[in-house]
C-alpha cells in the first residue's frame, strides 16, 4: 500500500461523504429492502473474491453413528440430557483426506469451526428405551415438537427400529450457494476485518475492491448517492469509505445474509438426547402404566430402571469449506 499514505492527504473524498447518503434513514424504500435486493441481486454476477478456493474441490461426506446408553436410573443421574460429542476426535472425523475430492493439498488443515453445511441425513434408527426421546442434533433446526412445545431435530419413540433416508438439512438456496462461491473464508467474524485496513485518528478506512460491501455499494450506488466508478481505487486494489458506511454495510449484511448462512461448527458437533418433554429420566410413571402397587419397590419397575437402554442413530454429513 505504497501509496495510500498519498490518499490521505489529497483525491476525492472517501465513499459516503456525500451528503444524500444516509443507509439507516427512512424512505419508502426502506433499507432493509434495498440490501436485501442488492445482496439476491449482485450474486447473479461473477466478480473475483479475496482468496477463490481450490477449483473442483467436492462436497465432503461422512458417516457418524451416535449411541446414547444407559439405564433410566444412570442416566437420571447425570442430568436432563444425554450427551454425545465427537470431542477431541474431530479433526480425524472430519478432517478432508486424500480421498475427498480436491482437498490433497489442504489435508487436514480446514478451518472445521466455519464448516459450511450442505445435507444431513439420518440413515438408521434404533431404540430400546421404554420411552419417547427427544434428540438434538449440532447444524439442525428444531423440527420436530413435543405436547409442551419442546422443539427437537427428531424424536425417537419407544422401541423403535428403522432403516431409510431422511433429510434433516438441505441447503439449496442459491443466494447462499453463490456468496459461499464468491467470497470463501468470509464468515460472519470476518466481515468487518477481513480486507479492511483503518486509519488511525481517521473516519475513513481502506476497503479491499473484492470486498462484499463493494458489491453492495455498487449495487445499491443510486439509492445511496454514491459512485463506485468515479471514486479512486488505489493501487488497483483498495477503496477508501467512510467508516460509518462501512459499519452500517457489514451489520445489514450480517443481519439480512451472513446469519442465515449454513454454517456449523464441526469442532462441536453433539448430539443431545432427553425425555420427551424434558422430564426426568427416572419418572417411572410414565413407562409403568398399568402395574400396581407401590411402582418405585416393585421389583418389575426396578428392574425396567436399571436396564441398560441403548439408542443409535447413524447420520450421512455432508458439508464444504469456506
Amino acid at each position: 500500500m505504497s501509496s495510500v499514505r498519498a490518499e490521505l492527504e489529497q483525491g476525492r473524498g472517501p465513499i459516503g461523504s456525500q451528503s444524500g447518503y444516509d443507509v439507516r434513514g427512512k424512505d419508502p424504500l426502506s433499507n432493509e429492502e434495498r440490501f436485501g435486493d442488492s445482496v439476491a441481486g449482485a450474486m447473479q454476477s461473477d466478480t473475483g473474491s479475496l482468496g477463490a478456493a481450490e477449483e473442483g474441490r467436492g462436497v465432503v461426506t461422512r458417516y457418524i453413528t451416535v449411541e446414547v446408553a444407559g439405564s433410566l436410573t444412570s442416566l437420571a443421574s447425570g442430568g436432563q440430557s444425554a450427551k454425545w460429542s465427537v470431542a477431541q476426535n474431530a479433526d480425524a472425523i472430519f478432517q478432508p483426506s486424500q480421498a475427498d475430492r480436491g482437498f490433497s493439498d489442504v489435508v487436514g488443515k480446514c478451518d472445521l469451526q466455519s464448516a459450511v453445511l450442505h445435507t444431513m441425513e439420518v440413515e438408521t434408527i434404533q431404540s430400546n428405551f421404554p420411552c419417547s426421546v427427544g434428540v438434538n442434533i449440532t447444524g439442525v433446526s428444531g423440527q420436530s415438537t413435543s405436547r409442551e412445545g419442546h422443539k427437537y431435530a427428531m424424536i425417537v419413540t419407544s422401541d423403535t427400529r428403522w432403516s431409510g433416508s431422511k433429510k434433516l438439512v438441505e441447503v439449496d438456496d442459491m443466494t447462499n450457494n453463490e456468496y459461499l462461491r464468491k467470497y470463501p473464508g468470509m464468515t460472519p467474524d470476518k466481515i468487518s476485518s477481513a480486507g479492511i485496513v483503518t486509519v488511525p485518528g481517521e473516519a475513513y478506512v481502506f476497503v479491499d475492491a473484492n470486498h462484499p460491501i463493494i458489491e453492495m455499494l455498487s449495487v445499491n450506488a443510486q439509492a445511496l448517492q454514491v459512485n463506485i466508478t468515479e471514486a479512486d481505487m488505489i493501487d488497483g486494489r483498495w477503496y477508501k469509505v467512510e467508516s460509518q458506511v462501512v459499519k452500517d454495510c457489514a451489520e445489514l449484511l450480517d443481519k439480512q445474509l451472513l446469519q442465515h448462512l449454513p454454517i456449523v461448527n464441526l469442532k462441536d458437533f453433539t448430539v443431545t438426547a432427553e425425555r420427551l418433554g424434558k422430564v426426568a429420566w427416572d419418572r417411572c410413571e410414565e413407562v409403568t402404566e398399568g402395574l400396581v402397587g407401590d411402582k418405585r419397590l416393585d421389583p418389575l419397575v426396578e428392574r425396567m430402571m436399571q436396564k441398560v437402554n441403548k439408542l443409535t442413530v447413524q447420520l450421512k454429513v455432508q458439508y464444504r469449506f469456506m
